[in-house]
């Protein structure tokens, strides 16, 4: 398998999922990583805590021919570059290792290599709600600042399902990333 980002794109991937990938003290060593769910000419990122959910859809080529899941675990250091390249040896729809490679001009800056973490991601698609009202919810402004920072736009949308339901925080132009917040019950 081998995938190819722009910086821009794979530093968006970082930018959105990152504030959303659950922190040392979670158990669930899942949820400490970014899912990338690869096709053939486009990428959907994904990272949740357990309260918040960021998700972003970027362009990519690849070699693969159906969707590829890989977990990896989020980058601290991106040096400046002008592409990224994910390569793993096998074709496996999960592979084993991955190698991520960053590429300033023709030549490889550095490669960092990870073993993708074993176990099964949220299923992302079916938590993000269909239906749309208005109503008063309240909401924790820590998680929501977080989803917040990870969008880059001047303004959001905000869409509600049902009370007591996540919500979907989206940029008002099409830049494909989507944050879900989980309200907080109140009294």
């Amino acid at each position: 398998m081998k995938t190819t980002f722009t910086a821009e794109d794979f530093e968006t991937i970082l930018n959105a999922c990152g504030q959303a990938v659950a922190g040392k003290k979670d158990g669930r060593q899942v949820l400490r990583n970014i899912c990338l769910d690869i096709w053939p000419d486009h990428c959907v990122a994904v990272a949740v805590d357990g309260t918040i959910l960021m998700q972003v859809t970027v362009p990519c080529i690849s070699d693969v021919t159906e969707k590829t899941r890989i977990l990896l675990q989020p980058l601290k250091m991106v040096p400046k570059m002008t592409h990224v390249v994910i390569t793993s040896a096998d074709m496996n729809p999960r592979p084993e290792r991955v190698e991520i490679s960053f590429l300033r001009y023709a030549t490889t800056e550095f490669t960092v290599v990870q073993c993708p973490v074993k176990g099964d991601f949220v299923d992302y698609e079916k938590v993000i709600p269909a239906e749309r009202t208005e109503y008063r919810i309240a909401v924790n402004p820590k998680k929501l600042m977080a989803v917040l920072k990870g969008i880059n736009s001047e303004y959001v949308w905000l869409s509600f399902g049902k009370p007591l339901e996540s919500f979907l925080v989206t940029p008002t132009r099409n830049d494909n990333t989507t944050g879900l917040v989980l309200p907080a019950r109140v009294s």
